[in-house]
């Protein structure tokens, strides 16, 4: 996996960067009509559960995308950053802004050992 340079301020809400999964269009939750608040959310794309990153105290936990990550969310900011280091990224892997010097990486087929 080849290392990419976390350029991204964390200025855009919240001090996060504004590039997460929980943005991103292919990103669907489900919702307890009840309590009112989002249960389950998974990336429809890659059939994959984004519940990793909400803390249980429903606080965001880490910010997540791939290469696919098209934001709905009108922050200018995260979609210039974004289109910046795009076409470095590679397919498969999932991206964390984690506030280093470089982004964290684990590719989808290692998430899949995680999950089960």
């Amino acid at each position: 996996m080849k290392k990419i340079k976390d350029i991204f301020s964390r200025s855009i809400g919240w001090g996060t960067t504004g590039v997460m999964c929980s943005f991103c269009r292919y990103s669907k939750g489900r919702s307890n009509l009840e309590t009112k608040k989002v249960e389950f959310r998974e990336c429809v794309l890659h059939k994959l559960n984004l519940n990793m990153q909400i803390s249980k105290t429903g606080h965001v936990r880490g910010e997540y995308f791939c290469k696919q990550f098209d934001n709905i969310h009108p922050f200018p900011t995260a979609v210039e950053e974004f289109n910046i280091i795009k076409n470095d990224l590679e397919e498969n892997i999932l991206y964390e802004a984690c506030q280093k010097e470089y982004l964290c990486m684990t590719s989808f087929d290692e998430l899949e050992k995680i999950e089960t």
